[in-house]
């Protein structure tokens, strides 16, 4: 891995979080495309829903920029602060509040 076999370099890191930043951009924009024609999404898929969703992909998309702005100053905690978009992403949300219970894992 570049990241890590080249932790105190400067542009891995940076290019790292740009691709994580122009994919949470992407799955954003997805996301405002199926709120605004909800006959291409499930039922499932609420305005609740869907706000949940977006400010999820806020947080996710936050996390790259910070930890490309922290980069300049040390590589080092850059790379602490991708490692906490996983606890970001494994945190329960409030949102699995709002799933079937099939879609979250737990049966039919």
């Amino acid at each position: 891995n570049v990241l890590i076999s080249y932790e105190t370099l400067l542009l891995p890191v940076v290019m790292y979080g740009i691709n994580l930043t122009l994919l949470a951009a992407t799955l954003i924009a997805n996301v405002n495309y199926l709120s605004r024609h909800p006959n291409l999404a499930t039922a499932e898929f609420t305005p609740t829903v869907s706000a949940y969703i977006h400010r999820r992909l806020l947080i996710v998309a936050l996390i790259p920029m910070l930890a490309i702005a922290m980069a300049f100053v040390s590589t080092r905690v850059s790379l602490y602060m991708y490692f906490l978009m996983l606890l970001v992403h494994f945190l329960p949300r409030q949102i699995d509040n709002h799933l079937p219970r099939w879609f979250r894992g737990g049966g039919s």
